[in-house]
């Protein structure tokens, strides 16, 4: 049996760390989109909006399954750790209570695919926001 409760809190560090980052990054990114406004840039200015958007969708999804994660770990067992994020998830409404709670592996590869998916969405953001800042120095 792997010892679930280091499998969870690495998962737990990195949902933290990309989180907040995406988070960071995002921001940076929307904020320097309204500086210097021109028509010229119009599909520019909407790509970033969009990418940041995502950056920022992924990285507080990744947020929120650290704090459930947290929440896990103050269980005695791993099945009833994972019985309470799916408890917490069917009462905010995100999700209907399963019949058969999902394994940790299988949570854990859906933390993994919503980082891929935010580092992805995070390289976009990043090029988009070099070319809008290049764009705008009159280099071009």
């Amino acid at each position: 049996m792997t010892d679930w409760r280091a499998d969870m809190g690495r998962a737990i560090t990195t949902q933290r760390i990309f989180g907040f980052v995406g988070i960071a990054f995002a921001v940076v990114a929307l904020l320097l989109m309204t500086v210097g406004q021109h028509d010229d840039r119009f599909l520019l200015n909407i790509a970033l909006v969009l990418a940041g958007l995502t950056t920022l969708g992924a990285s507080l999804h990744l947020v929120l399954d650290a704090a459930l994660f947290q929440l896990a770990l103050t269980r005695d067992s791993e099945q009833s750790g994972l019985a309470a994020i799916d408890h917490t998830l069917a009462d905010m409404g995100l999700r209907p209570l399963p019949v058969k709670a999902a394994s940790l592996s299988v949570r854990l590869a859906g933390t993994r695919r919503i980082l891929l998916r935010q580092i992805a969405a995070l390289v976009i953001l990043i090029s988009l926001t070099g070319f809008h800042i290049y764009s705008q120095t009159g280099l071009s």
